[in-house]
């Protein structure tokens, strides 16, 4: 969402915001997911879990207390307006670094190491921003971004039909890269279409975005995520994980069109 705000000079608290119905729907859907597969593929369920006395829940939930108060104090502070998205991410760094002292697990080794990874992390989002932009500005002077607008308001057919034919590439897209570089190659095309020519809101167009792109990275045959997992899990076979995957896919599926039917559900906080 962040990426998508700088490629479309969107606000990032605006889509913060209007992805708190979206993400609640998703937790309801995956878990329905779950229980559908626990269900009908009871060859493949290993077994029930142990039930956890409460004693020991909330025993672990204060253990974590202090990571919990991070994330409170960051989504509270960006969500009321008391900071803006990079004092909260500065906040944020500044708790996590007292937590740490507090915890007594800082050392020398381990925080020239974070630095390291955190500068080549920026590092590259940066180089990746930068060439997106220079990317954009050579398709705005090509003019090619305005002829696929007029060509496709040229069709004459209805703004459903057209998004929907979006929707599907982004997920055959989804398939094939993954959500950023999809994000960064079609969005001089996508945006001034979705929202100059049909219409359609920019920030509820930010979540359908990512949602619909993050379908295809679960989507065989070459969904990223999935060749992901089988990496984390090298003694699951790829068609168990096939298997598992269709209920996850019928619950995105279900989501999209949930949103496409009621988009202003998603734009209640904005």
């Amino acid at each position: 969402m962040v990426v998508y705000a700088i490629l479309t000079q969107q606000s990032v608290l605006s889509l913060f915001l209007a992805a708190i119905i979206p993400a609640f729907v998703t937790i309801l859907l995956y878990a329905g997911a779950v229980r559908a597969y626990i269900i009908f593929e009871k060859d493949n369920v290993t077994g029930k879990l142990e039930a956890v006395p409460w004693k020991e829940k909330m025993k672990a939930t204060g253990q974590a207390r202090l990571t919990m108060l991070i994330g409170v104090v960051m989504l509270g502070g960006i969500y009321s307006g008391i900071f803006t998205v990079n004092e909260g991410a500065a906040v944020g760094v500044i708790l996590v670094f007292v937590t740490c002292l507090l915890r007594k697990t800082l050392t020398k080794e381990n925080f020239k190491e974070t630095l390291i990874k955190a500068a080549a992390n920026i590092a590259m989002i940066y180089l990746i921003l930068i060439g997106a932009e220079i990317y954009k500005s050579f398709l705005t002077l090509s003019g090619l971004p305005a002829m696929t607008v007029e060509w496709v308001g040229s069709l004459d057919m209805p703004p459903t039909v057209i998004l929907l034919a979006v929707i599907f590439l982004y997920i055959a897209l989804g398939c094939l890269f993954d959500a950023m570089a999809a994000m960064i190659l079609t969005m001089p095309f996508v945006f001034p279409l979705v929202v100059g020519q049909l219409g359609y809101d920019p920030i509820w167009w930010g979540i359908m975005n990512v949602m619909i792109i993050e379908i295809g990275m679960i989507t065989p045959p070459v969904g990223i995520n999935i060749f992901v997992l089988q990496s984390m899990q090298p003694d699951m076979k790829l068609r168990e994980i096939y298997r598992g995957l269709k209920y996850f896919i019928f619950a995105d599926v279900i989501r999209i069109v949930f949103f496409l039917l009621f988009p202003g559900l998603a734009l209640v906080f904005v």
